[in-house]
């Protein structure tokens, strides 16, 4: 690798590694998040029997030992059979996944079956706003904070970690407020009489965080005030009622007639026509911006006194910057072939290609074929091909020179060719 070639690899790689780091990370925080995140698709999530990390038995084993019936359920319908079961007895609906249910599930409970709690874990904005609440921003995982409110049940459990999901009463909406804790992390209200909770994370009811803060205490308080617990035990959505398709929209070609306009331009939207346009436009900016040249570099005067080593350093610039190869080879070529009619000829009478290859061999002692592979290099592709071609003129001049008798009859010491 050339020197130039380490200098542009190391930039490179100064100002991609701080970016490829900040992705590697934002990478495997990702992947964990989503592996510790709770699939609610999975038969043993939040479930009373599910015995893994994000499974509730404790907190079904726990509401058992507080004296609380625990019935599941596998279905809203199944849901609201228990509630009419009662026989007007209050009753704590705790539906897991509350995103899972008919779209009419919580407004049917609210208005046949009054007089219950029902607790919501986490739900959508949807399903919120049919709770009569508004959902706000979430968090990318569960905070603990303290409870921010006078509520006894919050009072009670202390810190929790409820603080992902937050809500708040829907002002439009005719609620009683009941509770407003944790920062919004744990709203309820009365609609229609029936006590709507909504927690805004799901750490209190799984077996891996049950136990730390306050959870096991909220989560047993928010499900054992009525003794009675209807679990929703649900794992994938339940079918939505069936809407006719719209019709489909007819489309009509208008009648040609002959000697009108190309059917090409009606056969494409008018916006491709404009972005193709836009695009071209776009092309010709960029064009313009970047000072692109659209040919070979011209040879030209200079206008003024430039110092040599400053001219060479920027022909060299731009002969690089245009990947002028070939005309730069053409260049050292040609400065490789005065110095050497120099040395052989001190008149300065260039000779042709033939007579010069002849010249130089017999000075040399080596086949006029390699004199002439040198002088007459094949135009390089890459700055390897270059270099290497350059090496092999300015080697050949400098043989040249060390061999040929100088204008005073001497010969140049240093070596032999």
């Amino acid at each position: 690798m050339t020197p130039r070639r380490t200098l542009r690899w190391r930039r490179w790689h100064r100002a991609a590694v701080p970016f490829l780091l900040l992705v590697l990370f934002y990478l495997v925080t990702g992947v964990t998040h989503a592996v510790q995140e709770p699939d609610l698709d999975e038969p043993g999530t939040l479930s009373p029997v599910g015995t893994g990390p994000d499974g509730s038995r404790l907190l079904a084993d726990r509401l058992a030992a507080a004296g609380v019936t625990v019935r599941v359920v596998t279905s809203s319908a199944a849901a609201r059979t228990a509630l009419g079961e009662l026989a007007g007895k209050p009753a704590t609906v705790f539906v897991p996944a509350p995103d899972y249910p008919e779209p009419r599930f919580l407004d049917r409970v609210a208005g046949q079956y009054p007089g219950n709690r029902v607790v919501l874990v986490r739900p959508g904005g949807d399903t919120a706003f049919d709770a009569g609440f508004l959902s706000g921003p979430s968090r990318w995982a569960a905070r603990t904070v303290a409870p921010g409110c006078g509520a006894q049940l919050a009072v009670d459990a202390g810190r929790a970690a409820v603080l992902r999901s937050r809500y708040a009463a829907d002002p439009e909406t005719s609620t009683t407020p009941v509770l407003d804790c944790y920062d919004g992390g744990l709203v309820a209200h009365t609609l229609r009489g029936t006590e709507f909770v909504l927690v805004g994370a799901t750490d209190p009811f799984r077996n891996s965080r049950i136990d730390e803060a306050g959870n096991s205490a909220l989560a047993v308080g928010l499900l054992s005030r009525d003794r009675q617990v209807i679990w929703v035990d649900l794992h994938r959505p339940e079918p939505r009622p069936s809407m006719p398709p719209p019709p489909a929209p007819e489309y009509r070609q208008p009648d040609r007639t002959a000697g009108g306009s190309n059917p090409m331009w009606s056969a494409f939207p008018p916006a491709l026509w404009a972005g193709l346009v836009l695009l071209g436009v776009l092309a010709v900016l960029v064009v313009v911006v970047r000072g692109r040249r659209l040919g070979p570099p011209v040879a030209e005067p200079l206008p003024v006194a430039v110092p040599a080593t400053e001219l060479v350093v920027g022909w060299g610039r731009l002969y690089q910057r245009g990947r002028a190869r070939a005309v730069t080879l053409d260049a050292l070529r040609a400065a490789a072939v005065r110095r050497i009619t120099h040395r052989l000829d001190p008149t300065g009478v260039l000779p042709d290609d033939s007579a010069l290859a002849a010249a130089v061999a017999a000075r040399l002692g080596v086949p006029v074929e390699q004199v002439r592979a040198v002088l007459h290099p094949d135009p390089p592709t890459d700055d390897d091909e270059l270099i290497s071609a350059v090496a092999g003129l300015d080697a050949l001049a400098a043989a040249v020179e060390r061999t040929a008798p100088r204008p005073d009859g001497s010969v140049d010491p240093g070596g032999t060719p």
